[in-house]
């Protein structure tokens, strides 16, 4: 539960880092699917960071670790513009509210991925 608990904090923390980074480049005229790569960019960085010496304390080498947390981010990526593109073109949300939505249904299955897979051996209790 501690795990989730600090997960949920760097998910919050994460979230408006990429949010901010994605509603900016909004504005600044780019298409909803670059501004979402671009704060995915962004959000993979700051994330990676805090779950792994923060939140799984992880002591394994960079590289497969690394790897899996980009590939978990990759899968999340193109789930969460699966989502953005149906609810933005089809069910014609407004981009802004389409990506929270999104990220709400996104996040868990991120979560379980992260706990379950990337950070899996040197999780400290």
């Amino acid at each position: 539960m501690k795990h989730f608990i600090k997960y949920v904090l760097i998910g919050a923390m994460n979230t408006v880092v990429s949010y901010l980074t994605y509603s900016v480049l909004l504005v600044l005229g780019l298409k909803y699917s670059a501004a979402l790569a671009f704060s995915y960019i962004i959000g993979i960085m700051h994330s990676y960071a805090w779950n792994r010496y923060w939140n799984f304390r992880s002591k394994s080498p960079f590289g497969t670790e690394t790897m899996r947390f980009i590939l978990a981010y990759v899968v999340s990526f193109f789930i969460n513009l699966l989502l953005l593109k149906a609810l933005i073109e089809q069910a014609r949300i407004q981009p802004f509210v389409a990506q929270a939505v999104a990220i709400a249904l996104t996040a868990p299955a991120t979560f379980l991925l992260m706990r379950c897979w990337v950070f899996k051996k040197d999780i400290v209790r």
